[in-house]
């Protein structure tokens, strides 16, 4: 079994013990799965995205479309956000049971899942607080040093300080918390809070590990970026002149620019796909190698 180490927790997608291929499989279903939400968006939106693109800067204009279309706009997004947490929930479960228990590729919809919703839940909390808190600290602590005038110098720099601090404190919580999952998919019931003990000591391999990924990902993304740049960019003139010369629904019922747009959205929903997994690997090797748990797959084992 591996030891917990920073160059282990960025390689334990890698290294985990589990069937082959999974990486592949879960990659190519979620994007196939993302593919057909996106397509159900477009049928059930289309003209309304139609009109968004085709949207002036006249301030009129804008606010007059957002006040005919706000109900549809936000009914359609409250029937795909459920939707989108329930996909979450699946392909979240998908590759912390191959992490936790070995297991091969397979997607359902049970227990797991259901569990996993409420983690999910919780990280959605946690994200609005981590963004909101700090964004409100700043915010009245600026109007607070605009309404001193010049006597409010050294509160704007308190504020920096403040803001700088009150935004790396949410991911110290955020790495401790990182356990969540794998714990949950390992004892088969919703643990957050113990995740705080699972990640103790353990902090600055997990969060350099972290780190390490997204230093990765920033250069495959350069790399992807270069790679399909030419493709990206033609399809993109094509958009706008179209737009320009004809009717926004005509342009985009060209099969080039369908197929440019597809292309490149099936690529990034499988990019996605392969960081959520990678990224799900350092919380995943802290709970496999938790002292209380012995490492064992089945928890029934670790604590009888």
């Amino acid at each position: 079994m591996l030891e917990f180490s920073l160059g282990n927790a960025f390689m334990h997608f890698a290294r985990a013990d589990a069937p082959p291929g999974f990486l592949w499989k879960q990659a190519l279903s979620y994007a196939l799965f993302s593919m057909i939400t996106l397509g159900l968006s477009i049928f059930l939106m289309g003209g309304l995205y139609l009109e968004m693109l085709t949207l002036g800067e006249d301030p009129d204009e804008n606010l007059d479309f957002w006040a005919e279309n706000w109900a549809p706009i936000f009914g359609v997004y409250g029937l795909l956000m459920p939707l989108g947490f329930a996909t979450w929930a699946i392909f979240e479960a998908s590759f912390q049971r191959r992490y936790m228990r070995g297991d091969g590729f397979k997607l359902r919809f049970g227990g797991d899942e259901l569990r996993l919703i409420v983690v999910g839940l919780f990280w959605l909390m946690f994200f609005f607080l981590a963004i909101f808190g700090p964004s409100l600290i700043i915010g009245v602590l600026g109007a607070i040093s605009t309404e001193l005038g010049t006597d409010g110098g050294g509160l704007q720099v308190i504020a920096v300080l403040i803001g700088a601090i009150t935004f790396l404190v949410p991911i110290y919580f955020a790495v401790r918390f990182s356990a969540a999952s794998a714990l949950t998919i390992r004892d088969r019931k919703i643990q957050i809070t113990s995740s705080w003990r699972v990640t103790r000591g353990r902090f600055w391999g997990l969060f350099g590990s972290y780190i390490a990924i997204i230093a990765a990902a920033l250069g495959a993304y350069i790399v992807f970026s270069i790679v399909i740049g030419i493709a990206a960019l033609s399809g993109m003139a094509l958009l706008d002149a179209d737009l320009a010369s004809r009717d926004a629904s005509e342009a985009f019922a060209d099969p080039l620019l369908i197929g440019t747009l597809g292309f490149i959205y099936f690529v990034g929903f499988m990019a996605s796909a392969i960081f959520g997994v990678i990224w799900g690997g350092p919380a995943a090797l802290a709970a496999r190698t938790d002292p209380e748990h012995g490492g064992r797959v089945d928890p029934a084992e670790a604590f009888s």
